[in-house]
């Protein structure tokens, strides 16, 4: 009946939040990297250094969105935006050959941005 399947995942949902996540955030950040490498691919083709760019940037935008797609898995969702937008950042910077003060400062950028991840992904419309 509906009431017992209903009963099934949602003890299987409480039981495994850890798999859960990993499996929203690793759907998303694939998905959104692959989006991303595609528009890269089509307008620069062979530039491997952006289409790695491209690929971080996608696979982490995808990180800082999982949350939105099923916030009662993570515990502190905006403690997650707040460290991917910082990672994103540090990759970005260090993928570029960044010096310290730019790695420094495009960490402290993401991490802004992952913070208030939850005011501007709303305006972000997937394709």
């Amino acid at each position: 009946s509906p009431q017992t399947s209903y009963c099934l995942k949602k003890s299987t949902f409480q039981s495994l939040p850890k798999v859960k996540i990993l499996q929203l955030s690793l759907i998303s950040a694939g998905v959104c990297s692959a989006i991303f490498s595609i528009i890269c691919m089509i307008g620069n083709y062979g530039d491997w250094n952006k289409l790695r760019g491209y690929a971080i940037i996608g696979a982490v935008f995808g990180l800082l969105a999982a949350p939105e797609f099923d916030s009662k898995v993570f515990l502190y969702p905006v403690l997650w935006r707040t460290f991917w937008g910082g990672v994103c950042g540090l990759l970005i910077a260090v993928s570029l050959g960044s010096s310290a003060e730019a790695i420094c400062i495009a960490t402290f950028c993401g991490t802004i941005l992952g913070l208030t991840a939850k005011l501007w992904l709303k305006f972000i419309n997937p394709p």
